[in-house]
């Protein structure tokens, strides 16, 4: 309870002053109501309280304030305020510090009353020594701050939500309830600190929805926390997440929900001026550890063969939880581990323009419905190497002329030697070892 008298008291009330007040009030009191004070009073006061004793170095004043004050302005300044100087330096002063200044604690509170009973005009003005530094700093603020832009400019607004989270938003999101609790939280709404940032995002969303705002595009870079198993500190990890609800925004002006491509395209835009591509996304293998996700509409995106983060439409039970409308589709980057990718990276290296035609081959490949296009790009990559310069695909087909639980998926593959001009027979061997290779592996047919 915040009173007149814990207002006054919490700062301090010196218990020595008892015998100076308590004169003053009878003085008073004899004054303005015509008595006389009795010259004998009882004082019981059987432990007297005093200052503790702090040590005051000569070298540490010196560090401080940047020059050597001499020792008799350091007595008078200490005794000027109230002190007891027990031991007079240098190159220790022993002081007791004064009941009514509760303030002198340390010794950088008798430091900062030296200089200023001293005079701060002694302090003498020095240019600041800087140390140049080959450093760029934390690449992970100056990527947070690129994520930032990159989102903004892909078209999505950016929240700002609280570090402190409710356990029951955690479980409604189906992410990490595992969390740190605050010891003394203002309310059961922010009672832990957040494990994701699903939960802030989904609860920006519901409040725009509930708001007759039903198309939402949002984003959020922050750090989430999660226990160590030391138990006293927390693992902090910066993360950026964007979250797509209702209506898809397209030039054509279509009336559909967002699905798991818009977020795809959201994914690759963020990614693009950061990486130089716009990552790869491979089905998540193992749903159950994303539970907030759709386990068939989900999956992990790689930068360079490093995951980075995961991507997907929101599971069903989530999106009721949230009481969203329609769809909504969430993604979410690691920090670190896209510095870490950049890192392995290494610094972009310049190749000059082909001077040799490149040659280009079609292929299109029967496979099962489980076989991602992705893997077989990356086994297309492998298998034409080193004459191979990319791999595309153009065309995917699953209609009347393919067997049920297949799929016809078509690549174009292009060749080029830097050195030389292909010829059709070298070509047509190495085109025939590629296509051996992936129906090996896949149990694919050449259509």
């Amino acid at each position: 309870l915040h009173t007149d008298a814990s207002h006054r008291f919490e700062r301090g009330v010196d218990p020595n002053a008892v015998p100076a007040v308590t004169a003053r009030a009878a003085a008073l009191i004899a004054a303005l109501g015509g008595g006389a004070a009795d010259a004998a009073w009882v004082d019981v006061y059987p432990r007297p309280i005093d200052g503790h004793t702090v040590d005051l170095r000569e070298s540490y004043l010196a560090l401080l304030l940047g020059y050597d004050v001499p020792t008799a302005a350091v007595t008078a300044a200490l005794e000027g305020v109230g002190c007891r100087v027990e031991t007079a330096g240098p190159p220790v002063w022993k002081v007791r510090t004064p009941t009514h200044r509760p303030d002198l604690q340390m010794e950088a509170d008798l430091v900062e009353e030296v200089a200023r009973l001293h005079g701060y005009e002694h302090i003498p003005t020095r240019t600041p020594r800087v140390r140049p530094s080959a450093s760029g700093g934390d690449q992970g603020h100056a990527l947070m701050r690129r994520v930032r832009a990159a989102a903004t400019g892909a078209g999505l607004h950016e929240a700002v939500n609280y570090a402190f989270v409710s356990s029951d938003e955690l479980a409604r999101a189906k992410v990490e309830t595992r969390a740190i609790p605050l010891q003394n939280p203002l309310s059961e709404e922010r009672n832990v600190l957040r494990t994701s940032l699903l939960p802030g995002l989904l609860a920006a969303v519901a409040r725009a929805q509930h708001r007759q705002v039903p198309d939402v595009a949002l984003f959020e870079v922050g750090r989430v926390f999660r226990p160590m198993a030391s138990g006293h500190l927390a693992d902090e990890q910066r993360v950026f997440g964007c979250v797509l609800a209702g209506r898809a925004r397209d030039w054509i002006g279509s009336k559909r929900d967002v699905d798991f491509f818009d977020g795809k395209g959201v994914v690759g835009a963020v990614l693009h001026p950061l990486v130089r591509t716009e990552g790869t996304t491979s089905p998540l293998k193992e749903p159950a550890k994303a539970p907030f996700l759709h386990p068939r509409r989900c999956a992990e995106i790689f930068v360079d063969g490093t995951r980075v983060g995961l991507l997907g439409e929101l599971h069903p039970d989530v999106n009721d939880a949230f009481e969203l409308v329609g769809r909504t589709v969430y993604c979410e980057i690691a920090i670190d581990a896209l510095v870490a990718a950049i890192d392995a990276r290494g610094v972009a290296k310049a190749s000059p323009l082909p001077q040799f035609p490149a040659s280009r081959r079609d292929l299109a490949l029967l496979v099962g419905e489980s076989v991602s296009a992705s893997e077989v790009v990356d086994a297309l990559r492998d298998a034409s190497k080193p004459l191979g310069e990319s791999v595309e695909l153009f065309d995917l087909y699953t209609g009347e002329q393919v067997a049920v639980g297949h799929k016809s998926l078509a690549f174009r593959v292009t060749y080029r030697d830097p050195g030389a001009t292909l010829t059709d027979d070298k070509i047509d061997k190495l085109h025939a070892k590629v296509v051996a290779a992936v129906e090996k592996q896949f149990g694919a047919q050449t259509r």
